[in-house]
């Protein structure tokens, strides 16, 4: 990059000749984002899907727990145990409906949407769940990606 003679600072002086600056850029870093909280999954979409981003994953774990309200109290109490941190997260409440990998159809560097469908989580599209999305787990080094998306989501 060519940062111009021309350019003057606060106080009108100017750079005197140009600058030619070099950068060394490389992978973006991986990146997994969505909705950590209460999320009402919209009712008129064609399918319930619960949608996260990423960039820089090629694959993600998906579990989800079919819960019902009365589960809110012990949600909370596994939230504030497990989060971020925390090498032994607990298991949060309710009944394992879906353990998964799912690839993630990206470009390298490119923040990419996947939407993963809960159709056959929800009997008659309606109830509760609690999903958390992360990468798998890499048991060979005993390590963990921080990276974590946790949610209760519910279908009315």
């Amino acid at each position: 990059m060519t940062v111009s003679a021309a350019i003057e600072d606060v106080f009108g002086q100017k750079l005197g000749e140009d600058q030619v600056l070099t950068f060394e850029t490389g992978p973006a870093e991986r990146y997994l984002t969505g909705p950590n909280a209460f999320v009402t999954l919209d009712p008129s979409a064609a399918k319930p899907v619960f949608t996260v981003y990423s960039v820089n994953y090629d694959r993600l774990r998906v579990r989800a727990y079919a819960v019902t309200p009365q589960d809110w109290p012990a949600y909370q109490e596994f939230l504030s145990n497990s989060y971020y941190g925390n090498p032994n997260p607990p298991t949060p409440p309710g009944e394992e409906v879906l353990s998964a990998i799912v690839a993630v159809a990206a470009d390298p560097d490119s923040l990419t949407e996947t939407a993963i469908d809960l159709s056959d989580l929800l009997p008659n599209g309606f109830g509760h769940l609690i999903l958390i999305v992360d990468a798998p787990p890499l048991p060979l080094l005993g390590q963990r990606d921080p990276a974590i998306v946790q949610a209760w989501v519910q279908a009315t």
